[in-house]
């Protein structure tokens, strides 16, 4: 095509003598071009023609039908091209029943745009409409020029194929019978994401794990149910689980063997304050310069000795039989530097607390770790729920070092390093 439209060329697309043809390579040349879009509209004031048409469609209203189905269906989700979307608002103008039609359609797509939580894989992507490529940007003002002259021209290639008026059933609504009232559409909340709008968003071992404005979780949904839900939790709640455990195991003061008066020099390393998952645990102490042999007691609930032995100067000790679990045990050490005795932790010190997993929860954990291994979400949030805070703590750090800026991360670390300092 020439640089500019001849004169001739003009005349004939005023006139509606252009072919069809050569219409879509004069309508890209308008776009592009200032000078001959200036020239069509100093030939044909192009407001007088818009309203002409408009004229010409509301008069032969009766003979034009109904617009079917597909054309409301693609109004709405703004598929049609430019002069079918020019003509089907004209249309609507002078039709109750299909603007009452393309209201509700409206509706309709923008709930289903936000319920949607379908995975990534099968909900389609929204094609780019005429109004969002670059040039709509570059040449807004142009458009709705552009936009009445193509309509105008479009009258010589109307569909001439009736529509079917009982293809659209009313809904009961009411519409306005004025033809100069203005046709309100729901804009779709169609988005360029396939995922739901969220505001609460991680990356867990190279996968997006999200929960949506309407609570539903995106990423890992190939987890047991409840897992899932004890994940949702810790989204919502923006901190991980709390096991009613950690209370138990809390400082305080009781009864241990030992009276006040024996001298606490030494501290109780581990277990003290903390879950098991392994009932015959080692337990740590701090060395006290001089002894000679170390004594440990491991007592139940009721102050019941369940198992004890002796080092040689050795500070630790590995139970040599299975000790109770699912409750609470207190241990003690004493330290003898020759004919002196050291008890620790001797009253009016808080116990040293710790307490071993049920069996069957401490197989179900094994189990989850093996087969969840590339999920520290999950993984710190089921420790995080049975009281394994050590466990917890290193898979929300690991959680985090993959989500340095996310302050859920950070939520979630920061929760359980508290429960842990606590004890």
């Amino acid at each position: 095509m020439p640089k500019h439209l001849s004169t001739q060329q003009v005349s004939e697309l005023v006139a509606r003598q252009v072919a069809p043809d050569d219409l879509s390579a004069t309508m890209h040349h308008l776009v592009e071009c200032g000078a001959c879009r200036s020239k069509v509209s100093a030939i044909y004031n192009t407001e007088k023609m818009f309203d002409a048409l408009q004229l010409h469609f509301q008069t032969n209203a009766v003979a034009t039908e109904h617009l079917t189905y597909k054309q409301l269906s693609r109004f709405v989700d703004q598929s049609l091209t430019i002069e079918e979307r020019v003509e089907a608002q004209i249309h609507l103008k002078s039709c109750d029943d299909c603007a009452v039609e393309v209201r509700e359609l409206g509706i309709l797509w923008a709930d289903i745009q936000t319920a949607s939580s379908l995975p990534s894989n099968r909900i389609p992507q929204k094609r780019e409409r005429w109004f969002q490529k670059p040039v709509f940007f570059r040449y807004g003002l142009a458009v709705p020029t552009i936009a009445i002259i193509l309509v105008i021209v479009a009258v010589n290639w109307r569909p001439t194929t009736k529509l079917q008026p009982d293809e659209i059933a009313g809904k009961g609504l009411t519409a306005s019978s004025s033809p100069d009232r203005a046709i309100t559409i729901p804009t779709p909340l169609v988005k360029n994401t396939v995922e739901p709008v969220t505001n609460l968003a991680l990356m867990d071992h190279g996968q997006r794990v999200a929960l949506d404005l309407q609570g539903n979780l995106i990423g890992l949904t190939y987890l047991p149910a409840n897992y899932q839900q004890i994940v949702k939790a810790a989204f919502s709640n923006q901190r991980a689980p709390v096991s009613s455990t950690i209370n138990e195991l809390e400082f305080s003061k009781g009864t241990l063997l030992g009276s006040e008066d024996r001298e606490a020099a030494f501290d109780l390393i581990s277990p003290v304050g903390k879950v098991l998952s392994v009932d015959r645990p080692a337990f740590h102490w701090q060395k006290v310069a001089g002894a000679e042999i170390y004594s440990v007691v491991v007592l139940d609930q009721k102050l019941n000795v369940v198992a004890s032995g002796e080092t040689d100067g050795v500070n630790n000790w590995t139970s040599p039989k299975a000790l109770p679990r699912n409750q609470v045990l207190r241990w003690q050490v004493t330290a003898q530097i020759g004919e002196k005795r050291i008890i620790s932790p001797a009253p009016p010190l808080p116990e040293a607390r710790f307490k071993i997993l049920p069996l069957a929860k401490a197989i179900e954990l094994t189990r989850a770790a093996k087969e969840y291994a590339n999920s520290h979400l999950l993984l710190g949030s089921l420790y995080s729920e049975v009281g394994l805070m050590d466990k917890a703590e290193r898979e929300f750090r690991s959680l985090l070092a993959e989500n340095p800026e996310s302050k859920l991360a950070q939520k979630l670390l920061r929760s359980v390093q508290i429960r842990r300092n606590s004890l």
